[in-house]
């Protein structure tokens, strides 16, 4: 009985880390997405990185949905797309730290052509790892 109790403790506390290490969802106005930001923790200055975040239009009227970027080092797959209400698109996002080791700060602009938008900024952060120097 006590081994039953403690495994079902086990369980549950694990389900519960599983579900705090999960990203978090945001939504402004009537927009959610499937993350609110993106650690790519430590990284390797050569290595690209990828992420997929899955956006819906959760209002009643379509909507436009604007992504940019605060660095040329961020491709994103589509800049723009058309949101039927109801409707969800999975977005692409490929960040090249281009051989430069550092800190990583970008921020990811979603724009919506509501007339009052004010937007979403997502943050990406995280650290690249450097190359070793030339002598």
């Amino acid at each position: 009985m006590a081994t039953r109790r403690r495994m079902s403790i086990a369980a549950l506390l694990a389900a519960g880390l599983l579900a705090a290490c999960a990203p978090a969802p945001a939504r402004f106005e009537d927009i959610l997405l499937s993350r609110a930001d993106w650690n790519v923790g430590k990284v390797s200055a050569v290595a690209k990185q990828r992420l997929s975040v899955f956006v819906t239009n959760a209002g009643s009227v379509g909507r436009k949905l604007s992504i940019l970027s605060s660095c040329p080092c961020i491709e994103i797959s589509k800049p723009s797309i058309l949101l039927s209400p109801g409707e969800r698109q999975e977005l692409g996002f490929v960040f090249d730290p281009g051989g430069i080791p550092g800190p990583i700060a970008v921020v990811l602009v979603f724009l919506t052509d509501a007339p009052e938008s004010k937007g979403y900024l997502m943050r990406m952060h995280g650290s690249a790892e450097g190359l070793p120097a030339k002598q």
